[in-house]
């Protein structure tokens, strides 16, 4: 870590001592009209760097590195585009860009395919959720905002415990990024959350299956990559504060976050708070001890120059998690806000370094961070749990462009991982290490503008060691031990091949066909190899015996936009070779409580996903979405955790103007799942529902400061329901009844 941290001062140091002169500047009109845009977003993803037009449409960026970058360009009704700029040293670049006017905005830019370019130029499809929709949902957490997106659901224990669901797969069959880095706190359970939260996020993108091979050999379901805020603009500082309350659980949540630009170096920082007390569910019941509270800060500061671009992020977050587990409902009394029962009490640290290095025609991108994650398990006043998961990661990236959207990607990947458990009664998890390398290339070729390809390969190893040690977290030296009282060491290698190959064929300007065949491959996790003992109110027994899972998944997909319309069209097969999940066994240990094994079979999902939008006119937007995932064992048998299937709709209505209101919409949605009628043996069928929700808000000037904020009303008529993935409904505890959201943002900024 220390060598770490002096490399970091070194590099910083060198940058600053160049200076760069190439300047790109420009105009920006409309398509239509001829006449110049004000406003206009004008961002280089690469540097993090951006401004935005004035009043005459033009704009200037300075200090910018000899090359070719991509430059995306944004506005509100009209189509993002982005384009390619090559930066020729000491010059001014002069450009000129036009902007065609939309009323559906299906070009979104995104990132995680590999390569900077807007969702049409990618062979695979990214699904994104951007942070000015986030803001208008009441769902406490972010898994929950998630399931917006078709194909992306949520395992549940209350409001607190929560984890995203890809097509069926979850825990350790997704990766969650943040920031391109893959999150490691312990996600190998669904009582285990993701340490991160929508603080301080431009937006979340989604890739569905392992079609992507650039993050690790666990996105055998897909990837949730969670991309930071974007620095202010240039030679500006800007700040917002944004307060919410849930009348639900009495809950408050607190954002507030400053950033500034100044020539080549930028910085910011933001602090998050949530503090929800037990929710109150359909059947207007309290649910004992699903209260939580959220504390985090996210830091980032950096430099652009010449030879490169240099970023460091910080991000601190922390959870105070409560349980919810029988026999607590004849201990709490009221609507318990204060974790003294049982409870998760979770802490991460991450530290990253992102540096990108411009060596014309290559760009060299190196990634290393240290995450840190202490979980305890607090029982009645007593530490039941106590281990802390330190992280090192490493990457390296060399990108080639040929020309336009053409380049080829190599990487190397590293991780070494230490588990410690301290002076507790209970190992969830044995001390252990595992070490991760992995090289990949990918190729994205245009052989056409009409036809666009991309192919990719990817080696992973790991070794997992476990020495010896007693499963309990004291010694037995006194009174003796046995052989069953310690976990015998483990040290075996993993290795494996993946390879994806996907196109994208434009029909026309307004239609796209997407093909992907993929593999993936995991590992068996830690807890499936060495689990033995009380998981909430279960016995669990890992499995040494269990193999490397791999999958083979193709996907289709078809697109269509047009003026007014949108659709989308899309559909998936999953073989998956020993697939990993823990069963019951029938049996119960002499304490009573029911045995189950981590076991392995062959298995498949498919499905897919529609969705259709009609927007007619500015102020009038329909949508509607359907989706749906079967999964099944090679036995027949049904696969665990697969969601009921979602149809959802909305009708939304807003205007630029009314009256003092600038930007105010309405917006009526309905949620409906149907019944799930094939649960795996050791599920229950669940009913359908049918939920409304309904959101109102808008954008008004108060003494000149801008001012954003709305009501939302989640569950609107308070139906008594419960969802298959929620883990709590073998209590016969309901999901949560009517939630109103009140809110209110204040953004702030001025020039530097």
């Amino acid at each position: 870590m220390k060598r770490f941290i002096l490399i970091l001062f070194f590099t910083a140091t060198g940058l600053t001592l160049t200076h760069a002169q190439n300047t790109l500047q420009g105009t920006i009109k409309d398509m239509e009209t001829d006449k110049t845009i004000e406003g206009v977003h004008v961002f280089v993803p690469e540097l993090q760097k951006g401004t935005i037009t004035n009043t005459d449409g033009t704009f200037e960026l300075n200090n910018l590195p000899e090359g070719s970058f991509k430059v995306q360009f944004s506005h509100i009704g009209y189509k993002n585009i982005i384009r390619n700029v090559t930066i020729a040293s000491d010059t001014v670049n002069e450009i000129r860009i036009v902007l065609e006017s939309t009323v559906i905005q299906s070009e979104a830019v995104v990132i995680s395919a590999g390569n900077y370019s807007t969702q049409h130029d990618n062979a695979i499809k990214v699904e994104m959720l951007q942070t000015r929709e986030m803001e208008g949902l009441s769902t406490p957490s972010l898994s929950g905002k998630l399931t917006r997106i078709p194909g992306v659901s949520m395992i549940s224990k209350g409001t607190g415990v929560t984890k995203p669901v890809i097509r069926g797969l979850s825990n350790s069959n997704i990766l969650v990024l943040n920031n391109g880095v893959k999150l490691e706190n312990f996600q190998f359970s669904e009582n285990h959350p993701f340490m991160v939260d929508e603080f301080g996020t431009d937006r979340v993108e989604v890739i569905k299956g392992p079609a992507s091979l650039l993050y690790g050999s666990d996105a055998v379901g897909g990837i949730i990559n969670i991309i930071r805020e974007k620095p202010a603009t240039d030679n500006t500082l800007e700040g917002d504060f944004t307060q919410k309350y849930h009348s639900n659980t009495n809950g408050y949540v607190t954002n507030l976050g400053v950033k500034g630009t100044h020539d080549d170096y930028f910085w910011g920082i933001r602090g998050g708070l949530k503090n929800h007390a037990d929710y109150i569910s359909g059947a207007n019941d309290i649910v004992p001890n699903t209260q939580f509270q959220n504390r985090s800060v996210h830091a980032f500061t950096g430099l652009n120059k010449p030879i490169g671009s240099f970023k460091l992020y910080y991000d601190y977050y922390t959870k105070d998690l409560g349980m919810s587990i029988p026999g607590l409902d004849t201990l709490v009394n009221g609507q318990g806000r204060t974790n003294d029962m049982w409870y998760q009490d979770l802490g991460n640290h991450m530290i990253l370094s992102k540096n990108r290095f411009y060596l014309d025609p290559f760009k060299i991108e190196t990634d290393v961070s240290f995450q840190s994650n202490h979980r305890q398990l607090i029982t009645m006043d007593q530490t039941a749990v106590d281990m802390q998961l330190n992280t090192m990661s490493y990457e390296v990236k060399v990108h080639y462009d040929f020309a336009g959207y053409s380049g080829a990607i190599l990487g190397l990947q590293g991780v070494n991982k230490q588990n410690e458990n301290f002076d507790a009664p209970n190992r969830v998890l044995p001390d252990h290490e595992v070490n991760d390398v992995g090289i990949f290339g990918l190729l994205q070729y245009n052989f056409t503008r009409k036809l666009k390809t991309q192919a990719g390969f990817r080696w992973d190893h790991r070794n997992i060691f476990i020495p010896e040690q007693p499963r309990s977290g004291h010694s037995h030296e006194e009174g003796g031990d046995s052989h069953e009282d310690h976990l015998n060491p483990f040290d075996k290698n993993y290795s494996d091949f993946s390879a994806s190959v996907g196109a994208t064929y434009r029909l026309s300007e307004s239609a796209l066909f997407r093909g992907n065949l993929a593999s993936g491959y995991r590992t068996p996790n830690i807890a499936e190899l060495t689990q033995e003992g009380l998981h909430g109110n279960r016995y669990e027994e890992g499995n040494r015996n269990l193999e490397s899972q791999t999958n083979y998944e193709a996907d289709l997909s078809f697109h269509y936009h047009c003026c007014h319309t949108l659709f989308d069209l899309s559909g998936f097969y999953n073989n998956i070779t020993n697939y990993i999940y823990l069963a019951p066994t029938g049996e119960q240990t002499a304490e009573g409580f029911d045995l189950y094994r981590y076991t392995q079979d062959n298995a498949r999902l498919y499905g897919g996903e529609a969705k259709f939008e009609f927007r007619p006119a500015e102020w009038f937007d329909f949508s509607i979405s359907y989706s749906k995932t079967i999964g099944k064992q090679e036995d027949g048998q049904n696969l665990p955790f697969i969601p009921q299937d979602k149809l959802r709709g909305s009708i939304r209505f807003e205007k630029k103007n009314w009256l003092i209101f600038k930007q105010p919409f309405v917006d009526f949605g309905v949620d409906y799942a149907f019944s799930q009628e094939y649960p795996s043996r050791f599920e229950t069928p669940t009913d359908d529902y049918l939920l409304v929700d309904f959101r109102v808000g808008g954008t008004s000037n108060l003494l000149s400061q801008r001012i954003s904020y709305g009501i939302t009303v989640d569950n609107l008529f308070d139906v008594k329901y419960i969802d298959h993935l929620s883990t709590l409904k073998n209590l016969n505890y309901y999901n949560m009844g009517r939630n109103v959201v009140f809110w209110v943002k204040i953004p702030f900024k001025s020039g530097l």
